[in-house]
């Protein structure tokens, strides 16, 4: 072990939701039989679809059931294609939309607390971005969650744009 006591684990690779769907019990007993604890889970839906709005959701509703079985309270989400130039309007629209309801449900459903992760290569991506996200989501049920590393490379100064007083950081 290199110390670390909690980490975060990428759903989409580790299909930790489906894997252990049914073995709820046993997910917990694993990391505390390493001495470790899960505080996040890292999951990408298509935010950016209007045709997969239900599907995102749904999606992302059995995702909050496993970590609301498995003690895991915070939804790091990311997703959306990045388009040359920046993504239309349409495309915040329905980010906005579809992380609003799914943020609400969690929250109220599972206590789960919704956030994206800005991404290089994703449709959020730097400062700009950020703040137009913002800007079009509640803050009771969604937060952001920022990636020093990726706001780096999606070309922010991290400093900064953490700094940025805003109810969407907890």
């Amino acid at each position: 072990s290199l110390g670390f006591k909690a980490t975060e684990a990428d759903d989409n690779l580790s299909k930790l939701s489906s894997v252990y769907a049914k073995k709820t019990k046993q997910f917990p007993d694993r990391l505390a039989k390493h001495r470790m604890e899960m505080v996040a889970m890292y999951h990408n839906l298509p935010v950016d679809e209007a045709a997969r709005f239900e599907q995102g959701v749904a999606e992302g509703m059995v995702v909050g059931k496993f970590m609301h079985e498995t003690g895991i309270s915070i939804f790091n989400l990311s997703g959306g294609t990045r388009k040359q130039g920046g993504n239309p309007p349409e495309e915040f629209k329905e980010l906005a939309r579809l992380v609003n309801q799914l943020g609400k449900r969690l929250k109220e459903e599972y206590g789960i607390r919704l956030g994206y992760h800005p991404h290089t290569n994703n449709m959020i991506e730097n400062r700009a971005e950020i703040g137009r996200m913002m800007e079009m989501t509640d803050p009771r049920w969604f937060n952001l969650n920022p990636d020093t590393g990726h706001l780096l490379a999606g070309g922010s100064d991290p400093l900064v744009t953490t700094s940025i007083e805003s109810p969407h950081y907890r």
